[in-house]
């Protein structure tokens, strides 16, 4: 698939690397190698996302990470220059947006009335209401839950 990509890249000029990242919208769902293009460029999509804890990370401890068709499950705690976490981390949703990843805004999804961790501790009416307001995600990059 790579040479298909490199080839049609090369015919119209576009690099290797975009081409990669938008032939990951189609890849069935996996997990990333450590080190690799894609996580690196999903942790680059958190780093971006907002948060202090996040911007000033020099790296992160990826406890889960899945992918499929272009969203990603991440639950990531963020680690200083002596490998210290510097805040708990936690999930996050991203999309892969034209060529880049993008975290999505988990606290618009509705609560689960008995089960009010959220992201945190997923449930299966979290589930339903997550697959609600982000139509298309694929309920199986997400954690089984504990329930």
């Amino acid at each position: 698939m790579i040479k298909t990509l490199f080839l049609v890249g090369a015919l119209v000029g576009v690099p290797l690397g975009s081409m990669a990242q938008k032939g990951a919208a189609f890849r069935p769902l996996h997990t990333p190698r450590k080190g690799s293009a894609e996580e690196q460029s999903i942790l680059k999509g958190l780093r971006n996302q907002g948060s202090e804890y996040y911007q000033k990370a020099v790296s992160f401890k990826v406890e889960y990470l899945k992918v499929h068709g272009g969203w990603a499950w991440a639950d990531v705690v963020p680690l200083d220059a002596h490998h210290k976490a510097t805040a708990e981390g936690g999930p996050s949703l991203l999309q892969l947006k034209a060529g880049r990843w993008t975290t999505l805004d988990l606290s618009k999804v509705p609560a689960d009335p008995n089960n009010p961790m959220g992201p945190e501790d997923i449930s299966p009416v979290y589930i339903k209401n997550l697959r609600k307001q982000f139509p298309g995600l694929p309920a199986d990059i997400l954690p089984r839950p504990a329930h």
